[in-house]
């Protein structure tokens, strides 16, 4: 079923519950409503719409985990993979994009990728929302993230979350170049010191 045919994807795109929960979100970080953070500057705010189609990758016990690929609009694959042998905080993560030309991805994955025991899963859609947050204290940089997820082609499933995640240690001189931001003197001073 594509993306607005009908049954959960149309529920799916007109859900209001979780639609709105972002601008909330950033319009509290905006009022300083949660004191200490502000949007990262130039990455404030980001909305993703893509299916994913999954393969449970139960053996060998060193490649244990799943691989996904997600379309890309422009045709082609992005193509995710996560090792784990249990679902836990920390685990293995890489994209990479696929070879052009992908026609079965079971095949793809239990052939070419050299995993046989590749173990097809229903294709999801998943609607996503990332608010980045950078720490005025520390420059670090966190997100917050709403996910919302809908089976496609199997039995109805319904996925609402929210993540918290650290993302990354503050850049050299990020906080430094905000607060001249805007200002003539500020641009100079970035430019001459900061080489910015």
């Amino acid at each position: 079923m594509a993306p607005g045919a009908g049954g959960g994807a149309d529920a799916l795109a007109s859900s209001r519950s979780v639609g709105l929960i972002p601008p909330l979100v950033e319009l509290v970080v905006r009022e300083g409503e949660l004191p200490g953070f502000i949007p990262e500057y130039g990455d404030e705010f980001q909305a993703w719409d893509y299916l994913n189609h999954l393969f449970a990758i139960p053996e060998p016990a060193e490649e244990r985990g799943y691989v996904s690929f997600i379309p890309l609009s422009v045709g082609g694959y992005t193509i995710k993979r996560k090792w784990f042998d249990e679902d836990a905080t920390r685990r293995g993560e890489k994209y990479q994009p696929a070879p052009a030309g992908i026609a079965d991805l079971a095949e793809h994955v239990r052939v070419t990728m050299g995993l046989p025991a590749a173990e097809q899963l229903p294709t999801f859609r998943r609607i996503r929302y990332d608010l980045n947050l950078e720490s005025l204290r520390t420059g670090h940089v966190f997100g917050i993230f709403f996910d919302h997820s809908v089976i496609l082609d199997g039995p109805m499933a319904e996925l609402i979350q929210c993540e918290l995640e650290y993302i990354r240690p503050a850049r050299p001189f990020a906080r430094r170049r905000r607060l001249f931001r805007g200002t003539r003197r500020g641009r100079e001073v970035a430019r001459t010191v900061l080489g910015c």
